[in-house]
């Protein structure tokens, strides 16, 4: 079932998962469409790669992972 998640909402779900989304993940919470493109549109989130959203301020490394279709598999904590 889809809801109305307004684009500040939008981007809450997506910090739950890092600062980095991918749409399947946002459609799965009952996000739609129209709805990703309204928080692009408020810059709630930016859109990294075809299907894959951040929020601003996401970490760096996670969106050059993602915007190259990969995911960071062991964070440095150095």
């Amino acid at each position: 079932m889809l809801h109305d998640v307004a684009p500040d909402g939008i981007a809450r779900i997506s910090r739950e998962s890092g600062g980095v989304a991918r749409a399947q993940q946002l459609l799965a919470r009952g996000v739609s469409r129209k709805n990703l493109r309204r928080a692009v549109s408020a810059e709630s989130i930016t859109r990294v790669r075809d299907g894959v959203y951040a929020v601003p301020g996401a970490d760096p490394e996670m969106v050059r992972a993602a915007q190259h279709g990969g995911t960071l598999g062991i964070v440095s904590v150095l």
